[in-house]
Order: structure tokens, then sequence, then C-alpha cells
């Protein structure tokens, strides 16, 4: 049941992601006065930049879609990437792994793939799939205090 509901929120998500990012206005120009995330070319958004933990992984061809704020400790970017479904999939799995991250949850339905991952009092998740042939990436990162 909880699995169903987890499946179920986990789609909602990442069709709303893609259909924002799909023609959505973005929150931020990434090219104007981005800070860049360690280890990737990626300019990562002022909105968002202070807040980006340098612990979770980010493709290095990710175009940023949407970047935004939650509330005073989480933040949620949206890109896509030229890289498939599997192999992003794979990037985020051993990336989250290899930075300490515990993996929660690994779901997979109907051609959505969400992973949750946690490290303390922090939360990832990251929802991703396939459109109009490039995958879209939707990370949600959260801290309780």
């Amino acid at each position: 049941m909880q699995t169903q509901r987890a499946a179920t929120f986990g789609i909602i998500l990442i069709a709303f992601s893609l259909f924002i990012g799909c023609g959505g206005k973005k929150d931020t120009d990434p090219k104007k006065d981005a800070s860049t995330h360690k280890n990737s070319t990626v300019a990562v958004p002022d909105n968002i930049a202070e807040k980006f933990p340098r612990d979770v992984p980010l493709l290095p061809d990710a175009k940023i879609l949407i970047s935004h704020p939650l509330a005073e400790k989480g933040l949620m970017l949206s890109y896509e990437t030229e890289k498939g479904g599997e192999q992003t999939y794979r990037y985020y799995k051993s990336g989250l792994l290899d930075n300490g991250w515990n993996i929660e949850s690994d779901i997979e339905a109907a051609g959505v793939r969400m992973l949750k991952a946690r490290k303390g009092d922090r939360t990832t998740s990251v929802s991703l799939g396939i459109h109009q042939g490039k995958t879209k990436v939707t990370l949600h990162i959260t801290e309780k205090g």
C-alpha cells in the first residue's frame, strides 16, 4: 500500500515537472550570476546555489529547466540531459551511495524512476523519466530542523 502511494506520488511529481519544464517559465536565467556545482560544468542558479548540497550529484550536461527554493531548508531543481534513462539512474544511485546517502526507496512505475535517499536530517528524491527523447530529472532536497 505504501509502495503504491509512493509510486503514485512519484508519477504525479515527474508528470508535473515534465510539463512545467517543457515550456513553463524559468525561475532564473542559469547563465546569469550562477555558481558552478562541484565536479560539474553546470551553472547552478543563484536562487538555490547556496543551498545546493555538494554531495548530491549533478550531471555535467544538465540543462536547467526550473530551480526553486522550497521553504527555508529545501530546494527543487529540474533539468534535462542527453544521457539515457538507465545511465542517468545508475549515475544517481551510485553517486548518492558514494557520497554517503542511504537509499530508502527505489521505485519504477509507468516509465518513471524514483529514488529516495537520506543522509542525517536531509532527504533527497530523484525522479526521472523520458520526454521527447531526453531524460528529465527532478531533484527535491529537504532538511529537517
